[in-house]
């Protein structure tokens, strides 16, 4: 089976295309069911658990940080192109646009309103949701011209997102990958991992706490420093 690096090189020399490689890597046997993710583990795993000082084991080989999902990966990077993309792409409407008076709320201005004729009161449907007894007037477009401008608007945003797609998702499926192919190649050098007893692993995996490292009494989020006593008596 085709290793990681090599995927990574013909991605690269775009002798291979970023969807295939993404397939290649998806359907690739599990890291840590691997034998070289076994024998590195052996080497590093300790006999005591590095959150709670245990030495009752098992234990296990925790990774502290994560690979992100390809899914995210992709969509930030797609984000920030289209970011850049449509800089300065606005939609104009072509014509001279029609204004006219319009029943509106006295409160919040919204045109969004209904009469009751029970109560013989009118009734904010939008922002504020009160009720008046007299609308205020106001000059709004003519709403049969705006439903021409949201259809002319919503051909204009099919179109650059047409566009900008086809200029530039195949640059971003590919430094999605290769940004994927990082973080697995990161999460394979065990650079973020320490040895935890079944019990702080559970807690970190499914709980999201840790044992504060300076105090080792309260329970914190794994993604802090220290619980908040410590934290208010660090100095």
């Amino acid at each position: 089976m085709i290793n990681v690096h090599e995927i990574k090189k013909q991605l690269i020399d775009n002798s291979i295309h970023w969807k295939d490689a993404l397939d290649l890597l998806t359907n690739r046997q599990k890291p840590w069911t691997t034998k070289e993710w076994k024998e590195k583990r052996d080497l590093i795993i300790k006999d005591y658990c590095e959150s709670c000082g245990s030495q009752d084991g098992p234990f296990v080989l925790q990774h502290t940080i994560q690979p992100a999902k390809f899914s995210d990966i992709f969509s930030r990077i797609r984000y920030e192109y289209y970011q850049a993309y449509s800089e300065g792409i606005t939609f104009k409407y072509k014509g001279k646009i029609k204004y006219i008076d319009r029943e509106s709320c006295p409160f919040c201005s919204s045109i969004n309103l209904y009469f009751q004729k029970t109560k013989n009161i009118w009734k904010c449907n939008g922002k504020c949701g009160k009720c008046f007894e007299e609308p205020k007037y106001i000059q709004d477009v003519d709403p049969v011209q705006k439903k021409d401008i949201q259809k002319k608007k919503k051909i204009f945003q099919d179109l650059n997102k047409l566009d900008f797609e086809n200029k530039y998702m195949e640059e971003i499926g590919k430094k999605s990958v290769l940004e994927s192919i990082v973080h697995h190649e990161e999460y394979m050098s065990f650079k973020y991992t320490a040895t935890f007893c079944k019990k702080c692993a559970f807690l970190w995996d499914k709980k999201g706490v840790k044992l504060c490292p300076v105090c080792k009494e309260t329970y914190c989020s794994i993604h802090v420093d220290m619980c908040m006593h410590c934290f208010k008596n660090r100095n």
